[in-house]
């Protein structure tokens, strides 16, 4: 009957129970021993019997053959009648001997009975050699193999057959196998025990990683896992759980950082237009042209700024910055964007631009030398210089914005580029910025393939060099 839709079969259903009883490493590693070593000891019993077998096939087959090389000996040239009879006495290995003419009548034999029927239907000829196995005699259930040899004798041609029972042969093979099946129960039940034991002992540094791990909260991260000096594998595992530690402490303690340093940010402009607007409603009179235009419209463009920038890093942490790469002209969007600052800033800045053609995102491209010309022009004097070059060798642009501000000190050029980073008390909101585009800088440089660094400029102040590869591809 086939299942019902919707219903798991029994198949499914015995699957499933046996995925259930075998889970845990240490069970399955059981499992899989005791099956190995239960096919390697069917294999080796296999084997055994089988060498054990033709061993005892063999034996008996020198000693039928020897046996009848003897009573060849005797009969050879001289008549059957004046053989010895002793020498038709029989032996643990031997069973049966016969002289048997041309015609295959038994003309001397062993049994007791005396007659019967030969081992073989025809004799072969003086000197030859015949094996035979799996022949009965007069109807009986004895299976007799051995071996017939050709003579010629005073009495004509005859041939002398010597066998014996494969009964014998048969019971030690049973024996020997009834020991096996008797004795491998035990063997599988020590490798169980060993293996369950040694994979236990194996295990227990991993059990005591995953112990600690499950005791570290999600808001405390300080904590480690114990490394052991063995330096093997179960060590370099706990050395690497607590590198991933460290990088998740870090990543959890910027996101803090970053989370506390947004609202920070969002709240001030939202203040400011809460309290105008409070204002209004109290006294009852509209929000005049002035204060739209000197208060409110600042304070709502860095709103809107900031939330663009944070958007824009957001989607940076999720998946990376998604580039619309094409052939740019990037001395172009540089000029573009100096003119742009000049006139909104009402300043002049000397510009050394070279003809450059790469593959980028002309819209993150454009972003990135906006936010350090900004930046720049922000912190400086009264200069500011954007320096381009282009190394054919290296197939490399370089960009360099440089300002005759306070600088950066040494310990804190790296730190220029993390979000929300104020080195100086002076660099604060009122500087029009989000603290966020150097941040957002290194984002769009390290998407083109690129590398970013904060120098020391000729004129004082700060050095922005950027180096992108003119062939960006995807």
């Amino acid at each position: 009957m086939n299942a019902q839709p919707g219903h798991p079969g029994k198949l499914a259903v015995g699957w499933a129970w046996l995925r259930k009883q075998t889970a845990g490493v240490r069970r399955r590693l059981v499992l899989v021993a005791t099956a190995l070593v239960a096919l390697a000891l069917a294999i080796g019993a296999a084997a055994m019997l089988l060498i054990l077998r033709q061993a005892l096939l063999g034996a008996a087959d020198r000693a039928t053959a020897a046996k009848a090389q003897e009573v060849v000996a005797a009969v050879q040239n001289n008549s059957i009648d004046n053989v010895d009879r002793s020498l038709m006495a029989t032996s643990d290995v031997v069973d049966i001997i016969q002289v048997v003419d041309s015609n295959g009548r038994v003309i001397l034999t062993s049994r007791a009975s005396g007659g019967g029927s030969a081992l073989q239907a025809s004799i072969p000829e003086p000197g030859a050699q015949r094996t035979f196995g799996d022949i009965r005699l007069d109807g009986g259930n004895t299976e007799y193999r051995g071996v017939a040899i050709g003579v010629s004798t005073a009495d004509g041609d005859a041939a002398v057959e010597v066998a014996t029972s494969e009964g014998r042969a048969r019971e030690v093979v049973l024996f020997v196998f009834i020991l096996l099946c008797a004795f491998f129960p035990f063997i599988l039940a020590l490798v169980i025990w060993l293996v369950h034991v040694l994979v236990g002992r194996t295990l227990k540094p991993v059990e005591e990683i995953r112990s600690e791990v499950s005791q570290i909260s999600t808001t405390d991260l300080s904590a480690r896992v114990t490394v052991n000096e063995s330096g093997d594998e179960i060590a370099a595992l706990a050395e690497t759980m607590n590198s991933m530690l460290d990088r998740l402490e870090d990543s959890y303690s910027r996101q803090l950082q970053f989370v506390g340093d947004a609202s920070h940010e969002l709240r001030s402009p939202l203040v400011t237009l809460v309290g105008i607007v409070d204002l209004a409603v109290t006294t009852g009179q509209p929000i005049d042209v002035a204060t739209a235009d000197q208060i409110l419209k600042p304070e709502v463009t860095r709103l809107r700024d900031l939330i663009t920038d944070l958007l824009l890093l957001a989607s940076a942490d999720e998946s990376g910055l998604r580039l619309t790469n094409v052939d740019v002209d990037l001395d172009d969007l540089i000029d573009e964007q100096v003119r742009i600052s000049e006139l909104s800033h009402d300043i002049s800045i000397d510009a050394t631009i070279v003809p450059t053609r790469m593959i980028g995102d002309p819209q993150r491209l454009s972003s990135m030398i906006r936010n350090i010309l900004d930046n720049a022009i922000r912190y400086s004097s009264e200069r500011v210089s954007v320096q381009m070059s282009v190394d054919d060798a290296r197939r490399t642009v370089r960009v360099e914005v440089s300002d005759d501000g306070p600088g950066i000190a040494d310990d804190a050029k790296e730190q220029v580029f993390d979000r929300f980073v104020r080195l100086d008390p002076e660099r604060d909101r009122r500087g029009g910025g989000t603290g966020l585009g150097l941040a957002i800088v290194s984002e769009i440089v390290r998407a083109h393939h690129g590398n970013v660094r904060a120098l020391d400029s000729e004129f004082g102040g700060t050095t922005i060099r950027i180096e992108l590869p003119l062939d960006t591809g995807d």
